[in-house]
Parts: structure tokens; C-alpha cells; sequence
């Protein structure tokens, strides 16, 4: 009764179905890598795996991702240009006071009063606008404190959020202007703070050519495609991967009805599973197809482009 609703299990359903193709591929050179990655959620699996010395042997030359998004049609082909997805950093914050009886709370110190200040003095940090580059999202995930004891006055606390800009320069402003907002909060009301770092995803860039590879396969396949105007609030930890690797995370549409991603009765659309290996084979037979260099293209109008045949190919290419 207990599960992670966001639709992981058929992503890596989508991958394993492509094993059975690739072990029936003749391929005339290079490698296609089917990467099983643990941890997405906290972003530290992708982290590990790029850091990885088995992995820096592999260097791929090109890296692909998906992810399910509902709300859109299902099976749309949901990419950007150049920004996927937002710079995501998780804060914890721990501000220790002193217990007391709760008849005198004047005799401790009580976090209660600094935590609902510093929910409030953040959000002067936030900027909804995700069209804007100063886009910061500031989302408080979890409060804890005191204990159920209705005779002690709390002496210890715990607030969590989650931090989302457009980029890294962004984010670090953020996170400067928080912690400078906590040391004055916390001098004002008597409390020690410490503050924990930790989650961070960085911003996943696609690459120009392997967005024009894809765009080619899903017109191949008889794919919808839509243009997103803003990169996705959320975080994704292939971001990792982009980094030091040309390469493009899109999304497939998995339904307007179907619920948001991690609500409780969200279920993975299991008919997006042929979509997505149909879509992964195609993009691999088009990377041999279009060649094993990486040439600068220019922005991409997808109806526009031509079809382009040649033998089948694969993602590894030295």
C-alpha cells in the first residue's frame, strides 16, 4: 500500500522494452547504454552515476531522457529548446531554542513565532512569473516542532522547502538572501539555526542537435509535438548528465484527465510504454542516420523538417 507516484516504474519499463530490439539490432558500429539509474528523486543517483569511474569510461555521446507529464494530451511530444527544467535546491533549517512549562513560556525560548516569520519573510524572495529570468519559487514541504506534550513550551523546530529558479546565478541569490533573512530572524527571537543544503538539481539544457534527432523521430512515428513556452517548475536530475553531456529530456503527454504528478490517485498510463520504446528506437536509428558529428542547428520548426533516411543507428558513435 505504500508507492511513489510518479510514474518511474514506466520509464524504466519504456527502457527495458527496448532490450529486446537492441538484441536483434546488427549495428555497424558503437553502443547504445540502457541506464537503469537509482534515486531520481533526491537527485543523488545521477549525481553518483555521472561521477561514476565505470561511467567516465562509457562517455556517451549522446544522452536521452523522458518523462511522463499529465495534463497533456496523451502521447504529445512535449519539448524545449533549450531549458527543460528548473535549478532545484532543498533547504532544511533547525532553529534551537529552550523548553519551558507551558505556563511559562517566557522562561524558554519558543521557535513557534520565528518560523512563521521566516514562512512569511520568504516569500518576499519569490517571483511567480516562470516566463521572467528572476523566476524563484519558494515552497515550504515540512514543519515540525515541539513534541505532544500540551505541558512544554517548544524548545527545537525544523522547516523545510524546496527552492526553484530558472538558473544557478538565480538560485545562489536566493539562497544568499534567505540566510540572511534566518541570521536576523534568529538574532531577533534568541534562537541558534543551523541550515542543511542538500537535494540540488541543476537545470537541464537540451541540446540543439539531439532536439533536432528527436523532432526527426517523432515525426517518423506519427507523433504530436508541442513547443513548450517556459521550461518545466520542476527538477530533474538529468541535469546531471547534461552537464558534460550533449543530450535532451522530453516530456510525453500522458492525458488531460489524468491526475498530477504525485498525487495519491495518480496511476502510470501503461499505453505510453510502446510510445516511448517506438519513440527511443527511432531516435536511435536516427542518430547513425544523421551522422556522428554534433553540427550547429539553427531553432527548429518540427513540421518543417525533412525526412531523412540511412542505415540503422545507435548512441554511442566513436
Amino acid at each position: 500500500g505504500v508507492l511513489h507516484k510518479c510514474g518511474h516504474d514506466g520509464h524504466m519499463a519504456i527502457v527495458a522494452g527496448l532490450a529486446p530490439w537492441l538484441s536483434q539490432c546488427a549495428f555497424g558500429a558503437g553502443t547504445v547504454i540502457l541506464l537503469f539509474q537509482p534515486a531520481e528523486e533526491t537527485g543523488i543517483g545521477a549525481e553518483a552515476v555521472v561521477n561514476d569511474p565505470h561511467f567516465a569510461q562509457l562517455r556517451p555521446d549522446y544522452v536521452f531522457a523522458l518523462h511522463n507529464v499529465p495534463g497533456f494530451p496523451m502521447h504529445q511530444l512535449l519539448w524545449q529548446h533549450e531549458q527543460f527544467s528548473a535549478t532545484v535546491q532543498s533547504m532544511a533549517i533547525s532553529p534551537f531554542g529552550k523548553e519551558s512549562h507551558a505556563a511559562e513560556p517566557e522562561s524558554g525560548v519558543n521557535p513557534a513565532r520565528a518560523i512563521a516569520e521566516l514562512i512569511q519573510s520568504f516569500n518576499q524572495f519569490a517571483h511567480s512569473d516562470k516566463t521572467s529570468p528572476d523566476f524563484a519559487l519558494i515552497t515550504p514541504v515540512h514543519v515540525l516542532m515541539g513534541q505532544k506534550q500540551y505541558g512544554i513550551s517548544a524548545g527545537y523546530g525544523e522547516l523545510h522547502l524546496t527552492l526553484r529558479t530558472r538558473g544557478a546565478g538565480r538560485m545562489t541569490e536566493i539562497m544568499t538572501a534567505m540566510s540572511e533573512c534566518l541570521a536576523i530572524i534568529g538574532d531577533l527571537h534568541g534562537l541558534h539555526c543551523e541550515t542543511e543544503w542538500f537535494d540540488y538539481f541543476p537545470a537541464t539544457m537540451n541540446d540543439s542537435y539531439c532536439n533536432k534527432v528527436l523532432m526527426r523521430a517523432a515525426l517518423d512515428t506519427g507523433l504530436p509535438v508541442s513547443e513548450q513556452p517556459t521550461p518545466f517548475k520542476y527538477g530533474e536530475d538529468f541535469g546531471w548528465f547534461t552537464r558534460w553531456y550533449p543530450g535532451t529530456m522530453f516530456g510525453l503527454g500522458a492525458g488531460e484527465r489524468t491526475p498530477a504528478l504525485h498525487n495519491s490517485d495518480y496511476d502510470f498510463p501503461d499505453e505510453l510504454i510502446t510510445t516511448g520504446v517506438s519513440l527511443s528506437r527511432r531516435t536511435t536509428e536516427r542518430l547513425i542516420a544523421e551522422g556522428t558529428g554534433l553540427p550547429t542547428v539553427e531553432r527548429i520548426n518540427p513540421l518543417s523538417l525533412p525526412a531523412v533516411s540511412g542505415p540503422a543507428g545507435c548512441v554511442r558513435a566513436r
